[in-house]
């Protein structure tokens, strides 16, 4: 933590790796760095600014960042995900393939696809991604097997894989 300015919401605002935003009504931080347009993300200690029309300036490496908060619009549009890939025992399954002498996927998947897996199919993975392509690598996501996972488990944009195995 470098510097911190609090914005007329009172959203505290802190300079370091990137910039952060605390909203300290929900707890919850949002993270910019570079590929949200600073002008890196290393920022200096108390090179921090607010002026009058509301602007906040950050002083860093490569020059200084500003904004006003109010402007910024956080895209809260859930991507479409998509199942890539699907193994079973370790093995890749494309459509048309048999497992176990059935087909298993007779075309690639869908929003609407299915699948079953019997009893000794029981060590699988699936592979995903979201197709939202402004900042790919900030995407998160969540997976649950009902009947294996009690919750949901959250994992960022480079762990897009849920493997399950009994």
């Amino acid at each position: 933590m470098e510097s911190l300015l609090l914005d007329e919401s009172g959203n505290l605002w802190i300079g370091g790796s990137g910039i952060y935003q605390l909203n300290p009504q929900t707890r919850k931080f949002l993270h910019y760095d570079v590929t949200d347009g600073l002008q890196s993300n290393s920022f200096k200690i108390g090179a921090a600014y607010r002026a009058a029309d509301r602007t906040l300036f950050f002083g860093g490496t490569n020059g200084i960042t500003y904004f006003r908060p109010q402007s910024i619009q956080v895209n809260t549009s859930l991507p479409k995900v998509q199942i890539t890939e699907l193994r079973i025992h370790n093995q890749p399954i494309a459509a048309g393939d048999t497992v176990n002498g059935r087909l298993l996927l007779a075309a690639p998947f869908t929003n609407h696809s299915s699948i079953e897996l019997h009893s000794n199919e029981n060590d699988f993975s699936i592979e995903f991604v979201g197709l939202h392509y402004a900042n790919p690598h900030k995407q998160q996501y969540a997976y649950q097997l009902v009947g294996y996972n009690p919750d949901w488990v959250r994992v960022n944009a480079q762990q897009r894989t849920a493997t399950f195995s009994t």
